[in-house]
């Protein structure tokens, strides 16, 4: 099952593929959360239209860079956490970095990225991320702040013109459900990251299973 992201249709036209390459390389197995936003869709394949960059899906990274497991065995341990892991909401941390959302370039990985900020109020994804870790082990997808999640929507290579931070603000004004629209979360994802995002893969789905609390 492929990674990239499968955009809307706009104006009619299947957006059409992709040509150019990224210059960063990622490593190993990750997890992701699947995220559902009609926003975060458009917005990415209107992006994606303008400058022609390789797209991939959407998501909110748990954990980044197993790779002392097999992709098999990550999806059992994961399958086991979400026996009890009902789905749940996302919301936009909206006083978080520039009121949601985050532009930049990350010199660690000679990288430009957009993302917007999410937060859970129940405790679900922290005790979700931390059982996760534990048994996984080796993968983290921290700050010096802690467990920051966020969707990755937007990368690009480091200083890329094409994206600036004016393009940034500018898709947030053009999309403003991107920090209005609460983002349900019902599927983890076993994800190949080896290489640049152009050559990442879906591996597996896992479901949310676990029983809501009355």
């Amino acid at each position: 099952m492929a990674g990239f992201l499968d955009g809307p249709k706009l104006n009619g036209k299947e957006q059409p593929g992709n040509q150019s390459c990224y210059t960063f390389p990622f490593k190993g197995i990750s997890v992701w959360l699947e995220i559902d936003s009609v926003s975060t869709k458009y917005a990415v394949a209107s992006v994606r239209e303008r400058i022609n960059i390789p797209g991939f899906q959407p998501h909110v990274t748990v954990l980044y860079g197993i790779e002392d497991m097999r992709p098999a065995d990550v999806d059992a341990e994961l399958r086991t956490i979400a026996q009890n892991v009902p789905p749940f909401e996302l919301n936009v941390a909206i006083n978080r970095f520039a009121g949601g959302y985050k532009f930049g370039d990350f010199r660690p990985f000679d990288m430009r990225y957009f993302q917007i900020e999410y937060e859970e109020h129940t405790g679900v994804l922290d005790q979700l991320h931390s059982n996760a870790a534990m048994v996984l082990g080796g993968g983290v997808a921290t700050s010096p702040a802690g467990f920051l999640p966020h969707a990755s929507l937007i990368y690009a290579n480091l200083g890329d013109p094409r994206f600036n931070a004016k393009d940034a603000a500018n898709l947030v004004h053009q999309y403003p459900g991107l920090l209005t629209e609460k983002v349900l979360v019902s599927a983890m994802s076993v994800v190949s990251t080896h290489g640049t995002p152009d050559q990442w893969e879906v591996l597996s789905r896992v479901p949310l299973i676990g029983k809501k609390e009355n």
